[in-house]
């Protein structure tokens, strides 16, 4: 994978947060086989236009596995078990290509 910038992001982070947004990029990419650019599209869909720059953000009590569900399937989530068969969850839908959330991409030029 290609290494993680934090200018990818459309909020500021704190160190901490960063290494977890990382975590939730691992899972979403490595785990559920998404791009990179997607995996960071839906990160800033959900935390976009939020200051996550205190080193103890509540999402910090969460794990990158926790979170990469949230972002990528229909809620209610069916079964928390990281083993669970996700063959028939639906997947939410990615953010819209204009939404201001693509922005690997660009960055990557």
């Amino acid at each position: 994978m290609t290494e993680f910038r934090t200018d990818w992001l459309v909020f500021p982070v704190s160190a901490e947060v960063a290494a977890l947004v990382v975590d939730v990029v691992e899972e979403l990419v490595g785990r559920n086989e998404l791009s990179l650019e997607e995996a960071v599209a839906r990160i800033n869909a959900q935390w976009g236009g939020l200051d996550m720059t205190s080193p103890t953000d509540i999402s910090l009590h969460e794990t990158g596995f926790f979170w990469a569900t949230v972002m990528l399937y229909e809620q209610p989530i069916p079964d928390w078990w990281e083993g669970a068969d996700r063959s028939s969850w639906t997947r939410s839908p990615a953010p819209p290509a204009d939404s201001g959330c693509w922005t690997v991409s660009e960055a990557r030029g």
